[in-house]
């Protein structure tokens, strides 16, 4: 609205280009109440850590998963443990030596200088992200295309917008018109446009992706696979039992099993008499196979084989066990302020171990959402996305 000298906004705030950095601290330290000034004060240093750790999160998980473990495919859980915690540290390194940076762009307003530089970078992420979910037909080779092209114009407006600098306001503007009169915001939108553009071309002249690619991906493919999830516990429930596979007098067994008939009958005469492991040479091995040949399957090796598979187990575990306290024995204070330093916890038990199963309960469990949540929330996402729409188109004209 108004050019206030650059001596006085230095003397005020210490930046030549403005005192939007202030304004919003300066407002609340003083017009509002001694008690919410604190409050009003830890929401700003909340919502700061929480887009700082999401930031770093973010970008230690897609080193680690996507880079690291492409170049080290056999890495163990510690190994990229340790790689991500240090990949943060270097973050955060790399985070202060770009202080001057921000110093440089916007005269040091970081409100501005953070929505130019997300306005340059995630429209491509965005349209991407709206086509893989929304549309079955866009596949990677488009995904990878479009967000590249994104990328790299993007990248550009950011290293023009570093390199013809915004002048005070007592200066005259000398920049090119393509800078000067188009706002990042515009940016921004031309940016979503031109990356959602090539990723459906690309997309449409390339192979459609397989059906198992998207089948948990798209909005479409995961209604369609709660829906049929739904009907096998359906069938699954009505289906009738089939007491032939129980009782070992299905002719299917029979026909397999003709070539050890004598390991189904001694098994079962073992177990039903109640004799010891050691004269018969009766495992728990020889039970799962007993069970296996009862519900039409074949076994083909004998008793005393079991037997002598199962001690090589035992000695193998024993080994392997022996080996493991051996291990933690031998670390000293280093390792274990490493493994502290990096969150590193010891792996599940056999007996603790999560099934694929229980992990996928867990997840249907936890995204589960009630009818009445689920419609109050999609209204409440409407809401905020007309406002948002509202107000962009507003302050733009």
């Amino acid at each position: 609205l108004a050019c206030i000298s650059p001596k006085h906004c230095i003397e005020v705030c210490g930046s030549a280009a403005g005192c939007s950095n202030v304004a919003y601290p300066r407002l609340v330290m003083s017009v509002m109440p001694v008690g919410l000034r604190g409050l009003m004060m830890a929401v700003m240093i909340a919502a700061l850590m929480s887009d700082l750790d999401s930031i770093f999160n973010s970008a230690s998980t897609i080193f680690t998963l996507d880079i690291y473990k492409m170049l080290r495919k056999r890495a163990s859980s510690r190994e990229l443990m340790i790689v991500g915690r240090l990949f943060v540290v270097f973050m955060v390194i790399i985070s202060i030596a770009w202080v001057p940076v921000i110093i440089e762009m916007q005269g040091g307003q970081i409100f501005y200088y953070i929505q130019e530089v997300s306005d340059y970078l995630t429209p491509p992420i965005a349209a991407l992200f709206l086509l893989g979910i929304l549309w079955r037909r866009c596949n990677e080779t488009g995904a990878f295309w479009g967000g590249m092209v994104g990328f790299f114009l993007g990248a550009v407006r950011l290293a023009l917008a570093f390199v013809y600098r915004e002048q005070l306001c007592d200066q005259p503007d000398e920049r090119p018109s393509f800078i000067k009169d188009i706002h990042y915001m515009y940016v921004a939108a031309i940016l979503f446009w031109i990356s959602s553009l090539v990723a459906v071309v690309v997309s449409l002249c390339t192979p459609p992706p397989e059906e198992g690619q998207i089948q948990t991906t798209t909005l479409w493919g995961l209604n369609k696979t709660k829906k049929l999830k739904n009907q096998e516990k359906d069938v699954n429930v009505l289906k009738p039992l089939n007491h032939s596979a129980f009782n070992g007098n299905g002719v299917l067994g029979e026909e397999k099993c003709h070539k050890n008939p004598n390991l189904l009958n001694g098994s079962e005469t073992n177990l039903k008499n109640g004799q010891s492991r050691s004269s018969n040479n009766v495992t728990a091995r020889d039970i799962e196979t007993t069970y296996s040949i009862q519900n039409g399957g074949c076994a083909q090796s004998s008793g005393s084989k079991m037997v002598e598979n199962e001690e090589r187990r035992g000695v193998e575990e024993e080994d392997e066990s022996c080996g493991a306290g051996d291990a933690k024995e031998e670390r000293g204070c280093c390792i274990k302020v490493l493994d502290w330093f990096c969150g590193f916890k010891e792996e599940l038990s056999k007996d603790q171990a999560i099934t694929v199963q229980e992990q996928e309960k867990m997840v249907e469990e936890l995204l589960y959402e009630p009818p009445t949540t689920k419609i109050i929330l999609n209204i409440a996402l409407v809401v905020v996305c007309s406002v948002g729409i509202f107000l962009f188109i507003y302050f733009s004209l």
